[in-house]
C-alpha cells in the first residue's frame, strides 16, 4: 500500500504514524483533513488528534464545521503550514511514542506552537515550548505580550527576569516602544517587577548580612562558654584560679582553635584595661571609650540573657547583668528577637561542633 492510496481527493499531505509496529496495510485511512490559512489541506487519522485534545474532539465529532463529503474538515488558520504539520507531527509522535518535540522546531515555530497549544488545550507540549522558547533582547517584549495572552505564567517569568537583567538594552527595542506607546499596564508591571525584585534583593542581602553577624555572635558566646565554665585545655586561661574555673577533658584538643585563642586575648584585656578597675556600674562600663571593653561588655550581655544557670556563673558581669536586665532594656521586641536568633543558631552551631569532633 502506497501513501498516495490515502489522498482521495488529492492532499497536500498525508501524516502517518511514527511507529512501524503495525504492517502498512493495517494501518487505517486518514479521516479528518486539517486545513491551514493558505487553503492547503493536511490528511491526518482523528485518533491521534482526538487523544491529544479534548478541543480537537469537538471540533471533528461535535461541531464540525466543514466536510469533504463524509470527511470533517479542522481549520487551523493564522499560522503558517510548516507550523500546523509540525503541530500535527508531535501530536502523532505523543500518541505512538510518547511526548517528543524537538527543539529546533521550537527554534523555528515556538511561538506558533505555544498558541495551537493554548487554544487546543494541549498542556505536555505547552509546556515543552514554554520552557525551551529562546528568549533574546529583540524579541523578549514579545514573549512577555505571548504569554498572557497564552496563559503562561513560566513564561511571563522568565521574560519578566530577563527585561530585569537588560533593562536598560530593553527599553532601546521597539517592542518596549509599542507597549509604552499602546500597552500602560504591561509597561507598569515590568516596572513594579524591578521594583519588587530590587527590594527582595536588598531584603536579601540584608539578611544574609544579619545571618553572618549572629553566627559570629553565636559562635563568640559559644567559646565564651568553653573558656569561662568548661575550662580550655589548650591555651591558657585568663585569670583562671579567680574564677574557679577546673579544666575538664585536659587530654582533649581545643575545638574553637583560633576563637578561643583570640578571646582569651580579650579576656585578658577586659581584666587589666585600667579604663574599667575604677568603674563601679555597668553603665559605667558601657559609656567607656575602650572599644575592646565594650565589645567584651556587649558579649557579656548577650551571654546573659542566654545563660540559664540558677547558680553563680564564672562568666564576668553574668550575675550583674541579671540583676540588671530590667534596668538595660532586656523586655525590648527587638532584644527579644536578637535572642531567640543568637539562641536558635547557637544550638546549631553546638550541634556542628560535636558532630565535628565526634563529641556525645
Amino acid at each position: 500500500m502506497t501513501i498516495s492510496s490515502f489522498s482521495s481527493p488529492p492532499m497536500d499531505r498525508v501524516m502517518l504514524p511514527e511507529s512501524k509496529e503495525e504492517p502498512w496495510d493495517m494501518i487505517p485511512h486518514p479521516d479528518v483533513r486539517v486545513q491551514t490559512s493558505d487553503g492547503r489541506k493536511i490528511a491526518v487519522h482523528a485518533k491521534f488528534l482526538i487523544s491529544e485534545s479534548d478541543v480537537l474532539r469537538f471540533m471533528i465529532f461535535d461541531r464540525p464545521m466543514k466536510k469533504d463529503g463524509d470527511i470533517p474538515i479542522v481549520s487551523l488558520g493564522g499560522v503558517p503550514y510548516d507550523a500546523v504539520v509540525t503541530f500535527i507531527r508531535c501530536l502523532y509522535s505523543s500518541s505512538s511514542s510518547g511526548p517528543a518535540v524537538k527543539k529546533e522546531e521550537i527554534e523555528k515555530y515556538g511561538v506558533h506552537l505555544l498558541a495551537l497549544s493554548h487554544v487546543l488545550c494541549v498542556p505536555w507540549l505547552k509546556h515543552a515550548v514554554t520552557n525551551d522558547l529562546v528568549l533574546t533582547m529583540d524579541n523578549v517584549v514579545d514573549m512577555l505580550k505571548l504569554s498572557q495572552l497564552c496563559d503562561a505564567p513560566a513564561l511571563t517569568l522568565r521574560s519578566l527576569t530577563v527585561i530585569r537583567r537588560h533593562f536598560p538594552v530593553v527599553v532601546l527595542t521597539d517592542g518596549w516602544n509599542f507597549i509604552r506607546e499602546n500597552d500602560p499596564k504591561l509597561e507598569l508591571q515590568v516596572l513594579r517587577f524591578n521594583e519588587e525584585y530590587d527590594k527582595r534583593d536588598k531584603r536579601t542581602k540584608k539578611m544574609k548580612k544579619n545571618l553572618v553577624v549572629y553566627i559570629a555572635l553565636s559562635e563568640a558566646i559559644e567559646c565564651l562558654h568553653h573558656i569561662c565554665i568548661e575550662g580550655c585545655t589548650v591555651y591558657r586561661q585568663p585569670n583562671g584560679e579567680n574564677m574557679n574555673i577546673e579544666p575538664k577533658n585536659r587530654q582533649k584538643p581545643c575545638i574553637w582553635g583560633n576563637t578561643c585563642r583570640n578571646l582569651q586575648r580579650k579576656l585578658r584585656h577586659f581584666e587589666d584595661c585600667e579604663a574599667i578597675k575604677n568603674k563601679t556600674s555597668v553603665m559605667a562600663i558601657i559609656d567607656e571609650d575602650c572599644c575592646y571593653c565594650r565589645k567584651m561588655w556587649h558579649l557579656f550581655y548577650h551571654h546573659s540573657a542566654l545563660c540559664d544557670g540558677e547558680g553563680i556563673c564564672n562568666v564576668p558581669l553574668c550575675s550583674l547583668f541579671k540583676i540588671s536586665s530590667a534596668d538595660l532594656n532586656h523586655n525590648s521586641k527587638e532584644w527579644k528577637l536578637l535572642i531567640k536568633k543568637v539562641g536558635s543558631i547557637a544550638v546549631f552551631t553546638r550541634m556542628s561542633i560535636k558532630r565535628r569532633f565526634g563529641i556525645c
